[in-house]
């Protein structure tokens, strides 16, 4: 017989007290070394492809005790005869056909989606719940040579223009910007006269 209440948070190493600082979350939710955080029933993380979420259960649990129902936008989750642990709408659309779920040490549900837009960092798992700071997000450096050739290019682009903006220096497409302005005044003579005159 399973006992389906349970205590246990979802372990996932929380940030730093200086990085929990700096999120404003709501009291029982917590920043997570895995750019995502510790809420009271569930855990999530994320690297710019996917997002897990990690909901403790009690100990014995197997796939036969649970309902899960899933969509490109929605998840329900919960024991069967039982109100939903989760019944929420996800932060955005995910390929529903590759989202996977597994049942380990019979007491952890761990729940795995693919975005559906892989350049991008979600503030959130769900849409009605807290979200974090995704300017904040900084993948460690030593994972970057695993992602794929497109996607190493959006993070390191991202993370190129969060320095830039932190020394109050110009992003990329600031840059980009400025150099097309060059180009332009430099090809019309009387139109970089007007603009130096606009600029007095």
């Amino acid at each position: 017989m399973v006992n389906f209440e349970v205590d246990d948070a979802p372990v996932i190493p929380e940030a730093t007290p200086s990085e929990n600082e700096k999120e404003a979350l709501p009291e029982g939710y917590k920043k997570n070394k895995e750019n995502g955080y510790n809420a009271p029933t569930y855990s999530f993380t994320q690297d710019l492809a996917s997002v897990e979420i990690q909901i403790p259960v009690a100990d014995g649990t197997r796939g036969k005790h649970l309902s899960i129902k899933h969509s490109a936008t929605h998840l329900t989750l919960g024991f069967k005869g039982k109100d939903p642990i989760l019944d929420l709408d996800f932060y955005a659309d995910v390929r529903n056909d590759d989202t996977v779920w597994e049942i380990e040490d019979q007491c952890l549900i761990i729940i795995t989606i693919e975005k559906i837009n892989g350049s991008l960092w979600w503030p959130a798992a769900f849409k009605s719940e807290p979200e974090l700071d995704t300017k904040k997000i900084t993948p460690p450096e030593g994972k970057l040579s695993d992602l794929a050739p497109d996607v190493r290019a959006t993070v390191e682009k991202m993370m190129y223009d969060q320095r830039q903006k932190q020394m109050g220096k110009p992003t990329s497409e600031e840059q980009q910007k400025d150099r097309m302005m060059q180009q332009l005044l430099a090809k019309n003579p009387e139109l970089a006269a007007q603009f130096a005159k606009a600029q007095k």
